[in-house]
């Protein structure tokens, strides 16, 4: 898969890049285009340009698709990147905190009460979604929030299982992601538990 997650880290946190997302509304996409042709030319970013114009592929035929039930359309990106960014607006407007993160790392274990695998982030990076006006693309970009832990699953893991989690680097550098999550994964595995990513 590309970009891999340290890729995005990398862009986003160490280089401090904004990602725009460039989604033409589905009615817009051409089914005879050239996937080539979708997207703006992207300079020094050929590797993300491929995997945005497979995404946009994938877009443009799942877009040809209903649902099963009622016969809707598929919802469409541009829709969920509006709803997004005006949740997240609407809790730093009222309530003054960041609610929209990029997560990295995932641990999963066996849950007896579920008896499933339950799923939870670790590492929580605070992003802005905007854009300078209506019609233009959205853009993620790095929060001036500090990037953290889950807290929720640091509580559960201290009062449950008496575990203290690995603490994270004062400055995030190119490989400080990986190392991070290899030392959490090594913590976990003596539960029998996995850190995916």
């Amino acid at each position: 898969m590309e970009p891999t997650p340290n890729e995005v880290f990398k862009r986003l946190v160490i280089d401090e890049k904004d990602w725009q997302f460039f989604v033409p509304e589905l009615n817009e996409i051409d089914d005879n285009a050239e996937p080539q042709r979708l997207l703006p030319s992207v300079a020094g970013a050929q590797k993300l340009r491929r995997r945005a114009n497979e995404l946009l592929c994938q877009l443009r035929d799942a877009a040809k698709t209903t649902d099963a039930e009622d016969g809707t359309r598929v919802t469409n990106v541009q829709s969920v990147l509006r709803n997004l960014y005006r949740r997240s607006r609407t809790e730093a407007e009222e309530r003054g905190i960041t609610t929209l993160h990029l997560t990295f790392g995932m641990l999963e274990c066996w849950s007896k009460i579920s008896r499933q695998t339950v799923r939870s982030p670790l590492v929580l990076v605070p992003v802005n979604l905007g854009r300078t006006q209506g019609v233009t693309p959205f853009k993620l970009s790095l929060s001036d929030d500090e990037i953290t832990l889950n807290p929720a699953l640091e509580v559960k893991l201290q009062n449950d299982f008496n575990l203290s989690l690995p603490a994270t680097p004062d400055e995030w550098t190119d490989d400080s992601l990986g190392g991070y999550l290899d030392r959490f994964g090594n913590t976990m595995a003596r539960q029998h538990w996995r850190v995916g990513t």
